[in-house]
């Protein structure tokens, strides 16, 4: 007795043609090379969020400490991430595991301190001076990762906003 949903003849001991394999691993190839980049690109953005939210969270915290402390301190962006320092403890965050950086467009030059020695600035990075009040001068800073583009651009009031495209 014939199975129900056989249809035509079918011989058991035919297997499947050449060309009907070949289909199916060309869908199989298709349907990976879809989705295999937008599982790529969607942990760089979940990374990128969480670069943002840092950098957010870093700033509303050092806010509170030099309004707490009536202390003037300087955020410094590198290439590499930014690093600040608040009385007795320094905040520094490097983003070398993964393919991000910040583009550092203006040069700093050597700069006369409070007491008239001279502090050396590398000239790879930009300043984010932040005085007792908690505000700061506006930062616009370009960022790229593998995959995305965007900008960074902080207001007086040291608030964030982190915009990402596509490259």
């Amino acid at each position: 007795m014939k199975p129900i949903l056989a249809i035509g003849k079918m011989n058991r001991d035919q297997g499947y043609t050449l060309l009907e394999m070949l289909a199916v691993v060309a869908l199989i190839g298709l349907i990976f090379s879809l989705a295999v980049p937008s599982l790529i690109n969607r942990e760089e953005r979940l990374l990128l969020n969480q670069i943002a939210k840092l950098l957010s969270s870093d700033l509303n915290k050092l806010k509170l400490e030099v309004v707490a402390n009536r202390s003037d301190t300087t955020v410094y962006f590198t290439e590499a991430g930014y690093f600040f320092k608040l009385d007795d403890y320094q905040i520094e965050r490097k983003f070398n595991n993964f393919s991000f950086h910040f583009i550092v467009l203006d040069v700093v030059d050597d700069e006369v301190d409070a007491e008239g020695d001279f502090e050396t600035v590398p000239r790879d990075m930009m300043q984010l001076m932040v005085s007792s009040e908690g505000r700061c001068n506006p930062v616009r800073l370009e960022w790229e990762s593998t995959h995305f583009k965007g900008v960074l651009a902080i207001n007086e009031d040291l608030q964030v906003e982190w915009i990402t495209t596509s490259k």
